[in-house]
């Protein structure tokens, strides 16, 4: 048997986990007694239950007497002939059956877990801490604390009426509860706490900062404001003046806009482009032509009195100081987001305190602490069990903080002339919001292997067993394409800030797509098709889906022409036999599914739906509290359970300004002031009886079969649920809440989904890797305008003036103009560039599903340089009706591409 070290890149459908299950039968059927001494870490419990499974079935195969290729590729790795592999599985099974708890496949948090519980005496943790999972509980608790504290705490007020003031510029909820979760997401994220593990925001440091930012902008205009006067000065004694210069000249601009320059309100729009100017040509002294030859004559004279020396003095205090000067002034306008934070995370560590626990997410932080320090052969002795070989799958997914654990497990293994096996594709990390990099597979594991002297052996798995030719052929085209073009396309995003740190990235992600091409596991067969559907993006419609009476398509579809196009591909999909159960439509967002999944809701209820009877499957199904009239009840009932909590007064008033379609500006407005919730509050009739009682006096009181008869269906889900409850529980408020959140809660999509046959399935792209389908429908970013460039990035920045002074992260808005001549600059390019990489990740996983039949249903957009997948998929296939690039144009003619475009014309 093979020892040290095997790395395998797998590309999508060529059987990774085969490969793993393969690979760990060659090591327990070589010492079938110490099957245990075998450790094959899984991300997901589901995957390390079929793993466990296939194992098995594999087994019991082998010792019934099945010979197929595994049999003899096991034959040829063990040297043994066909009959002893027989005995061999025969023993192996049985020992496997009565010893199951020694089948070690776990997942990384699982072992994470383990190690934690093993070492708590040396992490200073007491015996009976406690490890929480339940976030969503965490998070009520600190919001909880949050608006306890706005009473007394002036600044945290401050920081919280920014953070929605910003909110509701940005046309983003106004309910404060919603964008306040978001934020605290930091707070669990596994990306974020690697991110800030070093840096995390210091409530104690806030004030400073906002001290200190405006300190520095200060004296920096100060600097700026002296050299521009004195220019000034300079150009009075003479008797002249900015008239002089012709009115767009860069010495008129500079003089007159620092002359008056104050941080706090200056107009900076044109003030990066004007800054490049001055870098590439300085200061030019062009006069009018029309201005008398004495004032030629003054001038020269006050260039030879000082003049010349003050500019060039000018221009050089602000090329060295603007990219500070506005990163700072960046910094200024987000420091409440950096505040809020800080407070977030303080009352995040009293509450783990106070409650003697520590979050799920803590422990790889914790465990890689004691690792730091401690000999390697004593860790693996005390946290290994026993464990020998190490199996590691979809090792793509692993994350900084999961590998500072596992490096030294691996490095032990492999110092002890034991096995490490790792499987992953690196064009499948898809997972970089959670700390995940496909570095660590691709560098960081080949370096320890090499550090010991042991070479690491890497094989690549380029024969997909899972879709036609035809579509294997597609893919293989579009991918080399669009990784071609990828610095083209990244450099397009950032608006040219083609900087070493991006093209650092853009080299990587060409070196991972080097193995792109794919061939075939199956003959050439002609069941393959795939189909490019562009649609025109009309303007959306202000109707609401309760309006719709009519039953025909046009009507139903008014605003949604993205559902227009799925119902036409289901049709087309319906008409060649294929059933609902063989269709999986992907989206790239949570929100997306839901929209699609409300829309074919719709469709059946008017009967016009393709698949009419079929249920719909997603991990997000269609939840009562999703509609506001439901989350306006459970705010009611949170109130019940504790009247003289604010959190909850606000809560309930918010969402009774929400549900009566009050303006989010409005709302915004009367949510600080907490008089008008209690007054709101003391008006309502007393409600008293069991939960259902409470909800139905509550529905008529507000007459909700007026008020919202579009959500209906959501508010008899919610009774249903609460009748639910009453028959098996008290009828208490707070115990039926608990009930309640645990259902609707964040960890409810980790609930296995129900095997339903003959359903049409929805999901996000990142739900479906592993899984395969034989109609698949791509939605690519682009649907609903979801552009790479959205949202926020904190970014670490030096406060003082060198590279040894503080260093903290902040928030900055994501765009190019905020970055452009900035210390944040380089930092924001290479985070564009793996942005790139991440979505071009997404999309070879949507892609790559597919077994027969492959959509792509794209909006045709409306400007050609929009940062879409739909634009830049036009660019690449085709320009107009006529030309169509090649390959593609090759696979039209072969029939089995098919490209529509938004006329309707087919070609």
């Amino acid at each position: 048997m093979a020892r040290g070290l095997t790395i395998v890149k797998a590309s999508a459908g060529s059987g990774k986990t085969e490969a793993l299950v393969l690979e760990y039968l060659k090591l327990a059927l070589e010492e079938p007694d110490h099957f245990d001494k075998i450790l094959a870490i899984t991300f997901t419990n589901k995957a390390a239950g079929e793993m466990k499974q296939r194992t098995l079935k594999i087994l019991h195969g082998l010792s019934e007497g099945q010979m197929d290729r595994r049999s003899d590729e096991l034959c040829k790795a063990l040297n043994i002939r066909h009959e002893v592999l027989k005995e061999r599985a025969k023993h192996l099974y049985h020992q496997m059956l009565h010893r199951f708890y020694g089948i070690r496949f776990s997942t990384i948090d699982a072992l994470l877990q383990s190690i934690l519980r093993s070492m708590a005496r040396e992490l200073g943790l007491s015996a009976s801490y406690l490890l929480e999972t339940d976030i969503l509980r965490v998070e009520e608790e600190l919001l909880s604390q949050l608006y306890q504290k706005l009473e007394d705490d002036r600044q945290l007020l401050y920081w919280l009426r920014a953070f929605m003031e910003e909110q509701q510029q940005a046309e983003k909820s106004w309910d404060p509860d919603q964008p306040l979760r978001a934020f605290m997401a930091h707070l669990f994220s596994e990306n974020s706490r690697q991110l800030f593990r070093d840096h995390w925001p210091d409530l104690n440091k806030a004030e400073w900062i906002k001290t200190l930012v405006e300190q520095t902008l200060n004296t920096i205009c100060q600097s700026w404001q002296f050299k521009a006067r004195r220019c000034l000065d300079i150009l009075d004694q003479d008797g002249l003046d900015l008239d002089i210069f012709p009115q767009d000249s860069l010495i008129v601009f500079f003089l007159s806009f620092l002359s008056n320059l104050e941080w706090k309100n200056p107009v900076f729009e044109k003030l990066d482009e004007k800054i490049i100017k001055l870098r590439q040509h300085g200061i030019p002294f062009r006069l009018k032509s029309t201005i008398p030859k004495e004032k030629k004559v003054a001038f020269q004279r006050a260039l030879e009195n000082g003049l010349q020396e003050q500019l060039n003095g000018l221009k050089g205090d602000i090329i060295k100081h603007y990219p500070r000067f506005k990163t700072f002034r960046n910094i200024r306008k987000g420091i409440y987001q950096y505040g809020l934070l800080a407070q977030f995370h303080a009352l995040l560590e009293q509450w783990k305190r106070a409650h003697h626990t520590q979050l799920v997410q803590d422990a790889p932080y914790l465990v890689a602490e004691i690792l730091k320090h401690a000999p390697g052969a004593w860790i693996f002795e005390r946290t290994s069990q026993g464990i020998r070989h190490i199996l590691m799958d979809e090792f793509q997914d692993t994350s900084w903080a999961q590998w500072e654990c596992l490096k030294p497990l691996a490095e032990e293994a492999l110092a002890g002339g034991h096995y490490v096996f790792a499987v992953g594709d690196p064009k499948q990390s898809i997972y970089g919001w959670r700390g995940a990099t496909p570095a660590i597979m691709q560098q960081s594991l080949p370096e320890i292997a090499m550090g010991i002297g042991v070479k690491p052996h890497i094989l690549e798995r380029r024969k997909n067993y899972r879709s036609a030719p035809q579509i294997i052929e597609f893919n293989n085209a579009l991918f080399e394409l669009l990784v071609a073009k990828s610095k083209d396309i990244i450099a397009s995003w950032i608006n040219g800030m083609d900087l070493p740190s991006c093209q650092e990235v853009v080299a990587k992600l060409c070196a991972t797509y080097a193995d792109v091409k794919q061939m075939s596991a199956r003959e050439n067969t002609a069941e393959g098709k795939v189909v490019l559907w562009w649609y025109s993006a009309a303007k959306k419609s202000e109707r609401k889906a309760e309006d719709f009476e009519k039953s025909d398509l046009e009507s139903l579809t008014e605003g949604r022409p993205e559902m227009e196009t799925i119902f036409k591909v289901l049709q087309e999909l319906e008409e060649e036999g294929y059933t609902a159960g063989d269709v999986a439509i992907l989206a790239r967002t949570n929100k997306e599914v839901n929209d699609i999944v409300d829309g074919l809701n719709l469709l059946a209820e008017q009967g016009s739906r393709p698949f009419p009877n079929a249920a719909i499957l997603s991990s997000r199904l269609v939840e009562p509290n999703r509609a506001p009239a439901v989350q306006f009840l459970v705010a009611g009932l949170r109130y019940l359970s504790d009247p003289l909590q604010i959190y909850y007064q606000i809560r309930f008033y918010a969402a009774f300004l929400g549900l009566h379609g009050v303006s989010e500006g409005d709302v915004a407005q009367q949510l600080w002031d907490h008089s008008k919730a209690t007054a709101w509050i003391q008006r309502l009739p007393q409600v008293k009886g069991r939960i259902s009682e409470i909800v139905r006096q509550w529905m008529e009181h507000f007459d909700f079969e007026r008020l919202c008869p579009g959500q209906l269906y959501y508010i008899y889900r919610f009774l249903d649920q609460i009748h639910q409850f009453e028959k098996n529980h008290a009828s208490g408020v707070a115990e039926f809440l608990n009930y309640y959140d645990q259902k609707q809660g964040r960890n409810s999509s980790k609930t296995p989904l129900p095997e339903i046959a003959d359903a049409l399935k929805v999901f996000t792209m990142h739900e479906v890797k592993g899984l395969e389908f034989p109609c698949t429908i791509v939605i690519p970013p682009g649907l609903r305008g979801v552009k790479i460039h959205g949202g926020q990035s904190w970014m670490l920045v030096p406060l003082g003036s060198n590279a040894k002074g503080t260093h903290e992260f902040f928030p900055f808005s994501f765009n190019g103009k905020t970055h452009k001549n900035s210390l944040t600059e380089e930092a924001y390019s290479r985070e564009v560039a793996l942005r790139f990489q991440e979505e071009l990740n997404l999309l070879y996983v949507a892609c790559t599903r597919a077994i027969k039949r492959l959509y792509l249903v794209l909006p045709h957009p409306g400007n050609p340089t929009e940062d879409s997948w739909a634009a830049v998929l036009k660019g690449l296939i085709w320009e107009d009706t006529v030309k169509v690039a090649r390959p593609f144009s090759e696979m039209l003619n072969q029939g089995w591409l098919r490209l529509v475009i938004p006329s309707e014309q087919e070609i």
